[in-house]
């Protein structure tokens, strides 16, 4: 599972996907090839069954770094209040 956060104006957790596959950039179909060399080393996360959370999980107080990638449960997720509690 992946969820994603949305930055400005929003800065809530708006989505969760399952991970379908992890490719290279280099292998995906879905870019020209200029998209591709400047991507190269990259990879796309393809997702299926994206769904909207109904209540996005906000920003908080700051204390979370949203700049990369934070490792959680689901239930965790579930049950957050802001994103500081992931």
């Amino acid at each position: 599972m992946l969820a994603l956060y949305v930055s400005s104006p929003i800065q809530k957790v708006k989505y969760v996907g399952q991970i379908e596959d992890v490719v290279p950039v280099r292998e995906f179909t879905g870019i020209d090839d200029t998209l591709k060399q400047q991507n190269d080393g990259k990879y796309v996360i393809k997702l299926s069954e994206v769904v909207e959370l109904e209540d996005a999980i906000p920003f908080g107080e700051g204390e979370a770094n949203v700049r990369g990638m934070t490792y959680t449960t689901l239930s965790t997720l579930k049950e957050a209040s802001t994103i500081d509690d992931l």
